[in-house]
């Protein structure tokens, strides 16, 4: 009968030690995943930055190609993207 009465407080849930443990260790997971992402943000920052540049210079280069072809500017910008931003900036060349 008071093998029963241990039982059923077990049952109740974790122990002091086990929740101790859960913690410890999802700390340890996070230490080392953190330094990975920590230097993220800016190396996607200057991709962005690199590509943006990267689609300006072409948008540019196709707009030349085709005022060199005979086309009015406006034409030419309309065949090559269809105004002066690309990526949410606006053309500088």
């Amino acid at each position: 009968m008071k093998v029963k009465a241990q039982h059923r407080r077990r049952e109740g849930g974790f122990t002091l030690v086990e929740m101790v443990m859960v913690v410890v260790i999802i700390g340890l997971l996070a230490a080392m995943a953190l330094p990975r992402f920590t230097g993220l943000s800016t190396q996607a920052k200057s991709v962005s930055d690199g590509l943006t540049k990267n689609a300006a210079d072409t948008q540019g280069d196709c707009i030349e190609q085709f005022v060199g072809t005979g086309l009015t500017e406006e034409r030419a910008k309309a065949l090559c993207g269809g105004t002066d931003m690309v990526g949410g900036n606006f053309v500088t060349k």
